[in-house]
């Protein structure tokens, strides 16, 4: 589920001399918010989203120097970032990863799945897998049981193939979009930000406006815990201060999660239903509602706790105020963006 928030600002009336005295110390402010070119870094999506194990995984609070040092080498030098996210390292990284994924994917792997499954349907009506020397089918592409229905023998038609294709098609589009976005660019702080020299993660911390002003959108990772940190806040503030024309996506975290399990269920319903009709028994209706009462109330209850995302979202309220941006919250310690 995403949500697009669009933020701006009251448009105000100024003179020739007020508006010239504004654009020369907003010229001047930019060349202070960037970061220098070389600490300019971003992770590429396919990068971020193809492991499992992804940077979202473990706070760099609790990583050993070396894996510190590998994390920041996933990212490299860019010279415009696709997106900013902007999340709290007190959420789930698998959440994270999870919504990640769904919004980049859309419904394409959906689509696929769709079609092709069509076409083994098309197929299957006329067409057999493979068929011995003498033209006989060795594999029918329909499942055919002859059962008796009424005292009558009716022959009954099954097939998984489509089923079969349709989820191989899904995964293996799914995989092929993740893994072609080489060339888009995120801002995940734990990444392109030092961890090992403290010098360059302060004046990178101190740049971190200049991250979010070179980000075409600000993609939030929201749950409860996002605004009850400064750093998020911060990086919201910032973005709307320099971009108030461009959109803030919230994605939130337990959807993602509940369409995660929801899918996890589906799939193992549907295989105990195609298993039950083709291998076990002859599948009649009472047998088809064992199966969805399997599946229904663990697919229902996963969702329900996470019913209020969307509730949390409607009472945001963003007025329209005049920000100046300014040096980045300040902190004891170094500590990653939004730890």
């Amino acid at each position: 589920m995403t949500h697009v928030v669009r933020m701006s600002s009251m448009p105000t009336k100024l003179g020739k001399s007020e508006q010239a005295g504004n654009l020369s110390r907003y010229l001047f402010a930019a060349s202070k918010l960037y970061p220098p070119r070389g600490m300019q870094r971003g992770v590429s999506i396919a990068e971020t989203l193809m492991r499992w194990r992804s940077v979202f995984h473990t706070n760099p609070d609790r990583m050993t120097l070396s894996d510190r040092e590998q994390l920041f080498e996933r990212s490299e030098v860019v010279g415009s970032l696709d997106a900013f996210v902007s999340h709290s390292w007190n959420s789930r990284g698998r959440y994270k990863w999870a919504a990640l994924v769904f919004h980049e994917l859309g419904i394409v792997p959906l689509v696929a799945a769709i079609v092709a499954c069509l076409m083994m349907a098309w197929q299957s009506a006329a067409f057999h897998i493979a068929c011995d020397s003498n033209g006989n089918p060795i594999i029918n592409l329909p499942v055919l049981r002859e059962t008796m229905v009424a005292g009558l023998p009716t022959v009954t038609v099954a097939s998984p193939w489509e089923y079969v294709l349709g989820i191989s098609v899904a995964l293996s589009s799914a995989v092929f979009l993740l893994a072609m976005q080489r060339r888009r660019y995120y801002f995940v702080d734990a990444a392109c930000i030092p961890q090992t020299d403290r010098a360059q993660k302060v004046q990178a911390i101190r740049h971190l406006a200049g991250f979010v002003a070179l980000s075409q959108r600000l993609l939030v990772l929201w749950d409860e815990h996002y605004f009850t940190r400064l750093w998020c806040v911060y990086e919201l503030a910032v973005f709307q201060a320099v971009h108030p024309n461009r959109p803030v996506i919230f994605l939130p975290l337990q959807c993602a999660a509940a369409s995660f399990v929801m899918l996890g269920l589906i799939f193992l319903g549907i295989n105990l239903f195609a298993i039950g009709w083709v291998v076990v028994v002859h599948v009649t209706m009472p047998w088809s509602s064992v199966y969805s009462l399997f599946v229904m109330p663990p697919t229902v209850a996963s969702l329900r706790p996470r019913a209020s995302p969307r509730h949390h979202l409607r009472s945001i309220r963003f007025s329209n105020t005049q920000f100046d941006v300014p040096s980045p919250p300040s902190c004891r310690r170094p500590a990653p963006c939004c730890a």
